[in-house]
């Protein structure tokens, strides 16, 4: 054993890289050393020293200022790379910067975050990183200063994606705590003979499936933050983009797998349309979907292909908001209106809004059963003209029900912490809460659903709330007592497919944990799509 602990980065590489030697790069200018080590293959070191600098200071107190000489205060870092193979597998152990002595694509995707939830006491979690699935998705850092088990985080299963987790260990090899995500973060005192068989020990972690036993949700959802996968997964993108744009330019209908969808709420009043491009005599459209982006960026006007679909050319089009008195402004990229559904290996993944997640069959199923299980509410709708604003069809009263109802859009209720909160959109006599939104991306769609859960947690939750909603109902509406499952939280989507009807991923999160947040309180719950019509 070492005198002191030498804190490791460790990396494991991917097979095909190390089959292709293609997993290092940028090692021309290191210093390359081979060292044996008993019983197994030679270990190999690339070391590297950066050019010194001078240290930013120097311009906040330069010398003619100060009389700092700041040529005696340069720096310097090391680049260190250590590989070793067990096994048959290559490990990275890096120094400094010397991650960036590897390919970005050649490291295993959380292989640290594996070994660790291997390796550690469910009860002894001291430290995680998450990232919070809503309208504006939140990543942070939670930490408590004695380990407790991942449930003790209120932790979502449903809308937190676990990145990370700090725990005791309970692999007396591996030290007293652990970190990892794409590396496994260790301090040990281990010699250079020793270290083929601590790697042995984290490669058999790694490999464990035993985790599931005990922190099974981290499976449920996770983004693709693997390079290569997602440089892969582009590819396979593309390839179905462009399969769809073939079967639209020979009039064919679309598979469905990928649709674009409107990304975010308008809330300009003087949205009137959206086009493809800036000008006067632009075509106008009332929906964002996938034939238009096609129609407008990719098609020449004698009906040929003008050219391929990349993500690269989405990135780069535009789509403009035009406003009542003609002007228009750039709104949105059209990679951003993206959906897709791609299986891969036979693993099922997700494009939203620019990223891709990769989501467990079994989550995806558990999902779907419960929002198919969400009943109708019967409500009749008249069908709503795609070029009708959500205000507009509201104020023609668009309900057909045997009781009277007041239309409430954008009759919002201020309470004192809160931003502005719109109770519904119509409100029965016999105390349906109905909430509507036309079709567009999870962000939208989130917003509905969040809408009506906090409405009904105010409902029973908050006195003031309740006050201000009653000011704004006639007689025969007020709410004296609320008995939650009096009322009804009804969800209403306005849809020209309702019988091709798909919720994004993160829609159906939403949606399910609003759904079942809402009825632990005792309310109804129901789900219900509106036609949209062209005329």
């Amino acid at each position: 054993m070492l005198d002191k602990k030498i804190t490791h980065s460790i990396y494991l590489l991917k097979p095909d890289f190390v089959e292709n030697d293609s997993y290092l790069q940028d090692v021309e200018d290191c210093q390359h050393y081979s060292i044996p080590i008993s019983g197994y293959p030679n270990a190999e070191a690339y070391l590297k020293i950066t050019p010194s600098k001078i240290h930013s200071w120097s311009r906040l107190l330069p010398t003619e200022i100060s009389g700092i000489e700041w040529n005696q205060y340069r720096t310097r870092s090391l680049l260190g790379l250590l590989l070793i193979q067990v096994r048959e597998r290559l490990f990275a152990l890096t120094s400094g910067f010397g991650r960036y002595l590897l390919h970005p694509f050649s490291v295993e995707n959380r292989f640290g975050f594996k070994a660790v939830l291997n390796s550690i006491e469910p009860q002894t979690i001291k430290q995680l990183s998450k990232t919070t699935l809503s309208q504006n998705p939140k990543t942070s850092i939670e930490q408590v200063s004695k380990g407790v088990n991942i449930g003790q985080f209120g932790i979502d299963t449903f809308l937190d994606l676990i990145q990370r987790v700090k725990g005791k260990s309970k692999v007396e090899n591996l030290g007293l705590s652990l970190d990892g995500e794409d590396a496994l973060k260790i301090s040990v005192a281990y010699e250079l003979d020793q270290l083929p068989s601590l790697l042995t020990e984290c490669l058999e972690l790694y490999s464990s499936s035993d985790y599931q036993n005990y922190f099974p949700e981290v499976d449920n959802l996770a983004e693709v933050k693997d390079k290569e996968q997602k440089a892969l997964l582009n590819t396979d993108l593309e390839n179905e983009l462009n399969s769809e744009l073939d079967q639209f330019l020979t009039g064919q209908g679309l598979s469905g797998d990928i649709w674009a969808s409107i990304p975010e709420i308008v809330f300009d009043d003087d949205f009137e349309c959206f086009t493809y491009k800036s000008s006067e005599n632009a075509l106008r459209y009332y929906d964002i979907e996938l034939n238009n982006i096609f129609w407008e960026y990719h098609r020449k006007a004698d009906g040929t292909k003008k050219k391929d679909v990349t993500l690269s050319s989405l990135s780069s089009s535009k789509i403009f908001i035009r406003k009542a008195d003609s002007t228009t402004y750039p709104k949105w990229r059209a990679i951003n209106c993206i959906n897709a559904f791609v299986e891969r290996d036979q693993e099922k993944f997700f494009f939203i809004e620019g990223k891709w997640f990769r989501a467990s069959s079994s989550y995806i199923e558990t999902l779907d059963q419960k929002i198919n299980g969400i009943p109708s509410s019967h409500l009749t709708l008249s069908d709503w003209p795609q070029h009708v604003q959500e205000k507009d069809y509201l104020s023609s009263y668009p309900l057909t029900y045997d009781v009277d109802y007041l239309v409430l859009d954008r009759d919002n209720i201020y309470l004192t912490g809160h931003s502005p909160i719109e109770p519904c959109d119509i409100y029965t006599q016999d105390k349906v809460l109905i909430h509507l939104k036309r079709y567009g991306s999870s962000s939208l769609l989130g917003h509905l659903f969040n809408q009506g859960f906090v409405s009904g947690d105010l409902l029973i939750n908050s006195v003031e709330f309740k006050n201000k909603f009653n000011d704004k109902l006639e007689d025969g509406y007020k709410i004296d007592e609320v008995n939650p499952t009096q009322f009804t939280i009804a969800y209403v989507i306005g849809s020209k497919y309702p019988n091709n009807f798909k919720l994004p991923l993160f829609s159906k999160i939403t949606l399910t944990k609003a759904y079942d947040e809402l009825r632990k309180k005792g309310f109804n719950v129901t789900l219900d799509i509106c036609k949209m019509t062209l005329k």
